[in-house]
């Protein structure tokens, strides 16, 4: 079960960063300029930041392992919204809901842990 909650985290880790490479190729693909492709990792990075105050509330309110399987299953759609995104803006506001889930599945599973 641990590794299950590791991977958790480790993904909404890896996620911040991975996108950086490829923003010149989103770019290209959604034929954007690279300023405005800037903001699908901004914004991923601001909503994280900003979830992480309240996933302590969040965990006392609904069980830290709910909470856990939630930000799990909120962070897997929101991948595959990323994924089928049409445009730039559908794809920085999935990336919001990205960061969110990841703000909150990080602490989350440091407390099931």
């Amino acid at each position: 079960m641990t590794w299950v909650v590791v991977f958790g985290a480790f993904i909404a880790a890896l996620d911040s960063s991975l996108v950086n490479v490829g923003l010149n190729s989103i770019g290209s693909d959604l034929a954007a300029s690279l300023t405005s492709v800037q903001w699908v990792a901004s914004a991923y990075l601001l909503a994280l930041g900003a979830a992480l105050p309240a996933s302590a509330w969040l965990g006392r309110r609904l069980g830290t392992g709910r909470l856990w399987m939630w930000s799990l299953a909120g962070f897997v759609v929101a991948s595959v919204l990323c994924a089928v995104s049409p445009n730039l803006t559908v794809l920085v506001i999935a990336r919001i809901l990205q960061g969110v889930t990841g703000g909150l599945l990080v602490p989350a599973g440091q407390s099931v842990i």
